[in-house]
């Protein structure tokens, strides 16, 4: 089921050079051999296409589909004669970016190319446990909503679908006031507790199209600033 609803997608894909989706890109030109995928990756100095070469394709998760390119390129899922290189060359695209920035950090050729995809699939993070708490929440909390305003900002009508069952801070984060069906009320907010209640994943659609609402991203690095004057002790002041 997987494999068909994927045939003929264009995927994008957030977080490609990480483990997880290192393994999401193998998996899908592997077991999708009709799928094209478009990687956003920060470029660093050589290029995002030369990054994507080196920290992805290149690694060893690929050595199963590089073998079987070898024996018989049309069962694994490519052209006749077609190497491995070649396949990646006509089905893997690459585009500077960062979840970090507003509007991802693309440029009018990357923002025309993301707007061409079916499915995105969001999993840059930063994983490390003494990353600098600024670091993180442009990334882990700030990232997603990103990413949504940016496929948003490209769709025909406003509005993403999004798996999970966020709470209503993760909502506010993209359109704040904004509670869609499915959050229970007891959802956490700011410092609440977090409900007991079981988060089951379930799809929901969120808008993000009204530019007359207050900018997210101010409002979180607000409280942001704030949280970190009260662990160094400092007054906070008024709100």
């Amino acid at each position: 089921m997987i494999r068909e609803n994927l045939s003929g997608k264009r995927i994008a894909i957030t977080g490609s050079t990480g483990f997880l989706g290192t393994a999401l890109v193998e998996r899908l030109l592997r077991s999708v051999p009709d799928c094209e995928l478009v990687l956003l990756v920060r470029p660093g100095r050589r290029g995002a296409e030369h990054r994507v070469k080196r920290d992805i394709l290149k690694n060893d998760a690929f050595d199963r589909l590089r073998e079987a390119f070898k024996e018989d390129p049309v069962a694994a899922g490519g052209l006749d004669g077609e190497t491995f290189d070649e396949m990646c060359d006509r089905r893997v695209v690459a585009v500077k970016g960062d979840v970090g920035q507003d509007g991802l950090g693309l440029d009018d050729a990357g923002l025309a190319l993301f707007s061409t995809v079916d499915i995105a699939v969001h999993s840059a993070a930063t994983v490390s446990f003494d990353s600098a708490l600024d670091d993180a929440v442009q990334v882990n909390l700030l990232g997603p909503s990103r990413v949504a305003a940016a496929l948003c900002a490209c769709a025909p009508a406003s509005t993403t679908r999004i798996t999970g069952r966020p709470s209503r801070a993760a909502v506010s984060a993209v359109e704040p006031d904004a509670l869609p069906a499915g959050v229970p009320d007891d959802a956490p907010r700011g410092g609440s507790a977090p409900s007991n209640r079981p988060m089951t994943p379930s799809p929901i659609t969120i808008s993000v199209s009204d530019p007359a609402r207050p900018n997210s991203d101010a409002i979180v690095s607000e409280r942001i600033a704030q949280l970190s004057m009260f662990r160094q002790g400092r007054p906070l002041a008024a709100a």
